[in-house]
């Protein structure tokens, strides 16, 4: 349930979490900006948190060169640490880094809730990529949403397993220009919904 509260706010009400207010104000380019809060807590907002780590990622690309598969992995780490942890809520005993699955985001009785598949940052995804991460979504029926991000551009499948076998329900796609559109696509990452 969504509902203006006024002056810049929405209240959304959240099953398992309760109720969230999304505060949001016009920058000078006229996009909005979000801010969270669980509870009376005030989240840091994901998407400056995103848009400084990627400048970060920029700076010691040109500066170290990141051979091999460096870059990839500094990006997935300090998306782990300035935006999953500070901005949604993950601790740290519910992540779970791996090969198959880049990230997997746990519930609170250990299932995989959410997965996250990252890539080098500005580095577009072949069609063979996002297949071959769909392909292996099927391992846990307990997905109920899978990212894949390079950062600047995020694509999200909302997933179900009725019958015991993954399908995917819904699929959608934001970038970090389109701070509105990528704001929403990224609240199924707040970890209070598991």
């Amino acid at each position: 349930v969504s509902r203006r509260r006024g002056q810049g706010q929405t209240e959304r009400r959240l099953a398992g979490v309760g109720l969230i207010t999304l505060c949001h104000r016009a920058e000078r380019s006229h996009n909005l900006r979000w801010s969270g809060r669980i509870g009376g807590v005030v989240l840091p907002e994901p998407l400056d948190q995103l848009r400084t780590l990627l400048r970060r990622y920029e700076d010691l690309r040109g500066r170290l060169g990141f051979p091999g598969d460096f870059g990839e992995r500094a990006f997935r780490g300090w998306l782990v640490l300035d935006v999953l942890q500070p901005c949604f809520g993950w601790p740290s005993e519910r992540i779970v880094f791996g090969e198959i699955y880049d990230l997997l985001l746990l519930t609170r009785v250990r299932q995989p809730a959410v997965t996250i598949e990252t890539k080098i940052p500005k580095h577009r995804p072949s069609t063979a990529d996002i297949a071959d991460f769909e392909g292996r979504l099927h391992h846990y029926g307990t997905l109920q949403y899978a990212f894949f991000t390079d950062g600047y551009l995020w694509r999200r499948l909302e997933l179900a397993a009725p019958d015991g076998r993954q399908i995917v329900l819904a699929a959608d796609e934001a970038s970090l220009e389109n701070a509105t559109k990528l704001t929403a696509l990224l609240q199924p990452l707040l970890a209070e919904r598991y």
